[in-house]
């Protein structure tokens, strides 16, 4: 079994993905796109840019609810999808790690 990005749409009718490892822990959560070919792009690109170390960006929670969350940008800077919140810093940068190595391979199931 691969790890695999599921494809779906959201009930404000975006389309969204999320990555969930070999062992079926979800990595990471998309932003929400408005068209299905936006977010199968988003997920090439998670694909392409995960093997990059400098596409990685993990910073504390802004919004007060505290944490660490891990992104992953987009070559263009903009942020293709991001973890959920860790209660330490080193739990986000795991996230990262588990990311680049089941992204690259991983399956898209489409429930859109």
């Amino acid at each position: 079994m691969a790890a695999q990005f599921v494809l779906y749409k959201d009930q404000a009718g975006a389309f969204r993905f999320n990555l969930f490892s070999v062992t079926g822990k979800q990595l990471v959560e998309s932003e929400a796109y408005k068209t299905k070919g936006s977010a199968e792009n988003g997920i090439e690109s998670v694909k392409k840019n995960s093997s990059n170390p400098d596409a990685y960006v993990v910073k504390a929670d802004s919004a007060g609810h505290g944490g660490y969350f891990m992104s992953l940008k987009a070559g263009n800077g903009q942020v293709i999808c991001h973890s959920r919140g860790h209660k330490r810093e080193q739990l986000a940068k795991q996230a990262a790690s588990e990311l680049r190595t089941a992204a690259a391979d991983a399956e898209v199931v489409d429930n859109c």
